[in-house]
């Protein structure tokens, strides 16, 4: 087997905040899901995302529109949960602001690729040349080492 050579673009896209809805960094509690919502249709749309930019996202102006999502309506009652917030969770997270700049909360994504759900994976010879990992396992055991130090560098672990 010919050793793979890592994209250094798959890297900084990797160990950044793409993929993530982002909110207040400074925030004392932050969710993680596995990835985000949309799913690259094919390669040159992944590699065009791997150009950036990988900007710190925020649900600014966007609350309630951003709950009608069911991830985050969950998350809006887990934040109403952990902050003690009068009923009404979606209500309250308008209120409070979540996942805004200057508010609580943060939502991120451990993996910055997304795809439909785990059986629809296709993790064939173009998408290991591109990114220059060699199997889909490979990649998420990547993402957890690397992507998982980015975001803790973020916190001071």
């Amino acid at each position: 087997m010919t050793k793979r050579q890592l994209n250094e673009k798959f890297k900084q896209f990797a160990c950044s905040h793409y993929g993530c809805d982002g909110g207040n960094l400074d925030s004392s509690v932050w969710v993680c899901g596995l990835e985000w919502g949309t799913e690259f249709k094919n390669l040159a749309d992944l590699e065009k995302a791997m150009e950036g930019p990988f900007d710190v996202g925020n649900w600014d102006g966007q609350v309630q529109e951003r709950l009608k999502y069911q991830y985050n309506n969950k998350i809006a009652w887990l934040y109403s949960y952990l902050y003690d917030w009068e009923h009404g969770h979606k209500e309250q997270a308008v209120k409070h602001k979540l996942m805004c700049s200057d508010r609580i909360g943060f939502k991120m994504n451990a993996f910055p690729i997304s795809f439909k759900n785990r059986s629809s994976v296709s993790w064939n010879s173009d998408m290991a040349k591109l990114i220059g990992l060699h199997s889909f396992d490979v990649y998420l055991e990547w993402c957890i080492s690397n992507r998982g130090r980015f975001f803790q560098s973020l916190v001071g672990f």
